[in-house]
């Protein structure tokens, strides 16, 4: 299992790249199937148990795929598979607008649904970097040296309060469609659509080859690997 320091350097780099794409990117409206009101992305992962990343905008890892674990009605655990025999763990946490954000030591992840079919998804991906709030020292005004009487004790001047702390700032955004891992065949043609519709011009990369699928084969033969 990698360390979540060094998961969040990688994504850190990443976002580099990510705000190239994001501002190629037009905006979309979100587009789901009817739901039955609950949060979308907790009634996803209550359904689907292992999803693969077909196409992403940031080719961060390859032969990626995702399985989620410790589900409540707060939150869950995703543990997410790469390079046939890498993987890490975060804990996400379900928040208002059909959200849900996983908090690291360097800043903060944030997912959202753009698209949902019984078969598919389009994630949105957001890295929220902490960065320093600005120091806000306050001096009172230098005054005029007054001529000091027998009695009149001297006095220090004070100085305003520091704020110290820290503030999330955007660092990039990045798309990927996924694919339930029990899904036969090509990812539907209307989940590839809203994909390509959402991204705009930015880059698209492949992350699901046939490469993974021998390679995850030939790692562990028993192990069901989707046609693609």
């Amino acid at each position: 299992m990698l360390k979540i320091t060094v998961l969040a350097l990688v994504l850190s780099a990443a976002g580099t790249l990510c705000n190239v794409a994001e501002a190629k990117v037009p905006k979309a409206l979100t587009s789901t199937p009817a739901t039955t009101g609950q949060h979308l992305l907790k009634e996803f992962w209550s359904i689907y148990k292992k999803v693969w990343t077909a196409n992403s905008t940031v080719p961060i890892y390859g032969c990626e795929w995702e399985e989620p674990d410790n589900m409540t009605e707060t939150g869950l655990q995703i543990k997410t598979h790469f390079d046939t025999v890498n993987s890490f763990t975060l804990n996400w946490t379900f928040t208002q607008n059909n959200t849900m954000k996983s908090e690291l030591p360097e800043g903060e992840f944030r997912r959202s649904m753009v698209y949902r079919n019984w078969t598919c998804a389009v994630f949105k991906d957001e890295f929220w970097r902490k960065t320093p709030l600005e120091d806000t020292t306050t001096k009172k005004p230098a005054k005029k040296p007054k001529k000091k009487g027998k009695k009149e004790k001297k006095k220090k001047g004070k100085k305003g309060k520091k704020e110290k702390g820290e503030k999330l700032t955007f660092s990039g955004v990045q798309y990927r469609m996924v694919f339930d891992d029990t899904k036969k065949g090509h990812v539907p043609d209307d989940c590839r659509q809203e994909y390509r519709n959402v991204i705009g011009t930015a880059t698209n990369y492949r992350i699901y080859k046939n490469a993974c699928r021998k390679a995850l084969a030939q790692h562990d033969p028993k192990r069901h690997t989707p046609d693609f």
